[in-house]
Parts: C-alpha cells; structure tokens; sequence
C-alpha cells in the first residue's frame, strides 16, 4: 500500500510543477492539471525511469520539460540493475551524488518556488522510500564521513543548463609545533670486509714468477659517547691476511698482517668551546699468530708478543666528526713480550728484535705523543680515512701513518686501498744494526658490510 501513496504523491506534485511552468508556445505544448493526472494514469507510469533520458520516450513535450528540469526527483528512484549507468550520467550531469544533496534549487521561474515545500515533501518521502526498498544504493552513510559537522553543505542551481557548486571554505590549521626527539648520546657502528687475491704462473713462463692465494679479513667497531661537556669515543680495529707461497718450502701457509689494535680517549671540555678537550688516551695493540722468516723457524711476531700499551694526557682538538688532532705532553709506553722462546739453530728471539734488554719481556719509556685523524667522504662511495701517530721518547722517534681509502661499489662489494709507511728509532736493533723506513701497500677488493 506504500507504493500506491508515493505515486499518488508524485503525480499530485509533478502535476503542480506542470501547472507553474512558462513554456514557450513554440517549444512545448501546455496540459492543464487534469490532462497530465490522465496521461500518468493511461500509460501508467512506474517508480523507474530510463537511464538515457530520465523520462518515457512517449512522454510529451510539457512533461518532459518537468523531468528534465526537476530531475533530483527521479534520480534517488532507481533500481540496482540501473544503478552503475545512472550514478555515470549523474555524476556528469551533476558533479555529486543527488542522494546526498538536501537542497537543490529547481529553475521552474517564480511560480515554481510557491511549491518550494511540497516539493522538499516529496523529496523526503522519496528518500525513504528508496532507503526503505533499496539501501544498496547508498555508498556511504553519514557517520562514515570524515568531519561531517564541519564540512559546509553544498548548493547546487540548475539554470540554463548550467551546475555551479558553492566552494567549501578552507580549514584554517593551527600553526605545527615542531618537536625534536630526544636523541641518544650513545653511537654504535662497524664494517667487515673480506677480500681475497690470486694469481697462477706456469712452471715455464717465460719471465719466472710465483702463484700465491692469499685472504684479507678487516673488521672496525666504534662505540661513542657525546655530550655537551664529555665525548669518549672507543674503536677496535682487527687486521689479519695469510697467503699460500711455494717459495716458502717449510709452511703451506703464510702470516701477513696480523693486528689488533684497540683505542679509547676521554675527552672533558676545555676554555668553554665545544672544540677543545681535556683529553685522557688509551691505546693498546697485539698480535695473535707466529709469522716467520722465510724458510726459516725465526719468529718475528707471536701471540701477545709483541703487545705495546700507550696511555698518554694532553688536549685534542676536535672539528665537527671528521678531524681530531690530540697533543699529549704526558705518554707512558710499555713494550712488552709474552713469549721468548726461540727455536733451536735461531740466534734473535721475538724479544731481542724489539730491542728488550736480555732475560726481561718488558720495556717501559716515558715521552710525548702526537695523534691526528681525519676522516672524510668525499662522495656517498668514496671515504678517506687516515690516522698519523708520533711517538718520541727523547731519544728516538716512533711515526706511524696509514692512510686508507674505501670504494664502494654496490651494496656488498668494496675496494680498497692501504698505505703505510713507518718509521722507529726507539728501538735498538741487534748488531748495531740501523733503523730503516718501512712501507706496506695492499689494493684488494671483496665483500664489505657496514653495520
């Protein structure tokens, strides 16, 4: 019994619009009241409209006029089957969806607007009535959209076949506040590399030459603490290389670099800059593995022999992350060596190489030092580090520098370049024997990782 009431109301209301309008004579064709109540009735018109027209294609010119005009009236009235093309053709005809438009202002002329309510009347029964039969329609219910309250409703007026739509003002936002996270004084960080390098030589190649493999292995850890008025930075550095040389007729395998070496300085803040320290260093490096002559049971380096220990006083000055230059007026060092034993046939002991005093494993001086690091990257894969060290005991000088460069060249993959040269003329060399520059170069490619 609803559906007969709502097309009564439709009619009834369609057939007052009728009755308002101003048609030209040439265009349309006037019906009285009667007239469009009997045409509805004769080709009883249904709660449907079709989807290419919004009207019956028999529908006369004075009542298409109407549909046409008002056609937020028959829009909500759809079934499913129609839905998809209809929502189409509404959104280019009117930008919105007309099932979420309460106020639509219909161009009928000034005779129209006297029925303003019995229009909206019969636009709320019509909404129900689809909400009532067909809630599918509806995409979205109110409480599903964002700010409802605050968002401005939209006007929309049909005229001359044009649709404008109100703008919806702005929202003004409150001005950002910034908020910086508290940031941790502690900093950890790390690589690894393993690199490898090999060459072959036949038995008759023409210019003699020996094959060898040979495996790199770098590991560097750091560990930093800053703050305002204290910075103590640690770092453990590991070196290790063994190669395979025929030559070497006693041993398949080689020793090369064999290194640990691992610094801490405390720094405390000095005249009020955040450049300059109090500075406390501590710097302890040893060996691991026996490394040998050639041929020869003579041993160069063992485990923990030799082991040197620095600790030293002083200020460093420090700019930004890349550069530390410390002056230490104040340096202890200790030179000492944890295994003396010799070989039977071998005349130099580990001890008697580092110029140890016979029947003693330690040798204590006291000095001054000077340490300078830099670091910089002069590009995402591109870094150059280099650390100079000066040792001097007042009677000789210990200069230690190494300079290593880092070329990435993807994510896994690194080359890398090392020079050190060195010079000591603290330690007294058996047989009078004297001091000599020495220098270590390695170019070497292989797996990095940084952490």
């Amino acid at each position: 019994m609803r559906r007969p009431r709502l097309t009564y109301s439709l009619l009834m209301c369609m057939a007052l619009i009728v009755s308002c309008l101003r048609v030209s004579a040439n265009d349309t064709l006037r019906m009285s009241d009667d007239e469009v109540r009997r045409w509805f009735l004769e080709n009883e018109i249904r709660d449907t409209v079709p989807t290419d027209t919004l009207a019956p294609p028999s529908v006369p010119d004075s009542i298409q006029m109407v549909l046409s005009a008002a056609d937020s009236l028959w829009l909500p009235l759809i079934t499913t089957d129609e839905l998809a093309q209809i929502r189409a053709h509404a959104v280019e005809r009117t930008a919105c969806n007309p099932l979420f438009i309460d106020e639509w202002v219909v161009s009928t002329g000034a005779a129209g607007e006297q029925h303003h309510d019995e229009i909206t009347e019969l636009r709320r029964r019509a909404k129900q009535a689809v909400f009532r039969d067909n809630p599918d329609v509806y995409v979205y219910h109110e409480s599903q959209l964002p700010n409802i309250d605050e968002i401005k409703r939209r006007r929309m007026k049909a005229e001359k076949n044009q649709i404008t739509v109100d703008a919806i003002p702005t929202i003004k936002i409150d001005k950002l506040t910034k908020i910086k996270p508290a940031k941790s004084p502690w900093t950890f960080g790390g690589d690894a590399q393993v690199q490898f390098s090999q060459n072959y030589y036949s038995d008759n190649w023409y210019t003699g030459g020996e094959s060898s493999l040979a495996a790199y292995f770098f590991f560097k850890g750091k560990v930093n603490y800053s703050s305002q008025k204290i910075q103590w930075d640690s770092q453990l550095d590991a070196k290790f290389s063994f190669n395979t040389a025929a030559s070497d007729t006693l041993r398949k395998i080689r020793t090369n670099d064999d290194l640990v070496r691992l610094t801490s300085k405390l720094g405390v803040q000095a005249f009020k800059s955040d450049k300059w320290f109090y500075s406390a260093d501590f710097e302890l490096s040893t060996t691991l593995f026996n490394t040998y002559v050639k041929n020869t049971y003579e041993r160069v380096t063992g485990p923990a022999s030799p082991l040197r220990l620095y600790l030293s006083l002083g200020l460093d000055f420090k700019y930004k992350k890349e550069l530390s230059v410390q002056m230490l007026p104040f340096s202890y060092k200790m030179l000492h060596v944890a295994d003396t034993a010799k070989h039977v046939g071998v005349t130099q002991s580990i001890a008697d190489k580092q110029g140890i005093p016979p029947g003693r494993k330690t040798k204590n001086d006291v000095g001054s030092k000077l340490k300078v690091r830099w670091e910089h990257s002069f590009m995402r894969e591109i870094k150059l580090e280099t650390t100079f060290s000066l040792y001097t005991n007042y009677r000789g000088v210990e200069v230690d520098w190494e300079v290593i460069g880092y070329f990435i060249i993807n994510r896994f993959l690194s080359a890398r370049v090392a020079l050190n040269p060195r010079y000591d003329s603290t330690v007294e060399l058996p047989d009078g024997e004297d001091p000599r520059l020495q220098f270590k170069e390695l170019v070497s490619v292989g797996f990095h990782y940084k952490f």
